[in-house]
């Protein structure tokens, strides 16, 4: 009986020892206990896209598509530079630059919505639904739907395409079905049967030729830059890896979010059917 008395006895007070020993420690060390945890639920964000330079100050690392810093990173971004990036949570944002401390903010990225403007009836309808700069292509070309009134199309009336390049003028006949003309990468970026770099193109201009009439009308300036189907298809990717749960109608949501996003302006149309034709919706 004495013997269980005491038993109980020292295991209490050690017990009671080994409580105020932890207290003690965990109070001398609270600053450290707390940093470990803030560390461990930092957020961290993940390129989907980028465009320019950015550097990870505290890492002294550029930054690269799936390159990934914490919420207290500081940022370095060259002019005009952005990216589009993704959380844990798989929310999306455009990171941009700032003069905060972190050199950043973050932009949630705006819901999707349909911006598509209605048919161009007249030159000055046209003139302005070229008038993005740069006007984003997706894919090798993009058909542009007119008002058949304003503007028949037909062997003797049609679009075509002017540029500079190498100190030359040069024309381009555009094509056209029913009462779209064609905008291709592969027919204006030919001369004389001879592929050329597009980078060497420059000053754009849009035209409407009637040959009956001898008149080539001004629309206005273009400035086209078909995106690149390859960087489109990687950046998507990261994407898709965070959306495995996710219902397909989803999925398509989420990269037209990112398209409407990263590449302001877009033609509605034109971004959709590439979208549609190259993933399985």
């Amino acid at each position: 009986m004495m013997k269980s008395i005491f038993t109980l006895t020292l295991t209490l007070t050690l017990t009671l020892t080994l409580t105020i020993l932890l207290s003690s420690l965990f109070a001398k060390n609270e600053p450290l206990v707390r940093e470990v945890l803030l560390a461990s639920s930092e957020q961290v964000y993940t390129v989907v896209a980028i465009r320019g330079n950015v550097k990870n100050v505290n890492r002294n690392q550029w930054l690269h598509r799936r390159s990934q810093f914490r919420k207290g990173d500081k940022l370095l971004f060259s002019s005009g530079a952005k990216l589009l990036v993704i959380d844990q949570a798989r929310k999306s944002f455009m990171c941009l630059a700032s003069i905060n401390e972190q050199g950043y903010h973050l932009r949630p990225c705006k819901t999707v919505i349909d911006t598509r403007p209605g048919v161009p009836l007249n030159i000055l309808a046209l003139e302005a639904y070229l008038s993005a700069n740069p006007y984003y292509i997706f894919g090798n070309e993009i058909s542009i739907q007119v008002g058949e009134v304003a503007f028949p199309l037909n062997e003797e009336q049609f679009f075509f395409l002017r540029y500079e390049w190498s100190g030359t003028q040069v024309d381009k006949k555009l094509a056209y079905h029913d009462d779209y003309f064609v905008i291709s990468a592969l027919q204006i970026y030919q001369v004389e049967g001879v592929d050329i770099d597009p980078q060497e193109a420059s000053k754009y201009q849009v035209f409407y030729y009637d040959a009956q009439k001898e008149v080539a009308t001004l629309v206005g300036d273009f400035t086209p830059v078909f995106l690149d189907e390859e960087e489109l298809k990687a950046e998507i990717s990261i994407l898709l890896e965070s959306l495995n749960e996710s219902t397909p109608e989803e999925k398509k949501k989420e990269i037209e979010i990112y398209l409407f996003n990263f590449y302001p302006d877009l033609n509605w149309q034109n971004m959709q059917a590439w979208v549609l034709a190259t993933y399985d919706f």
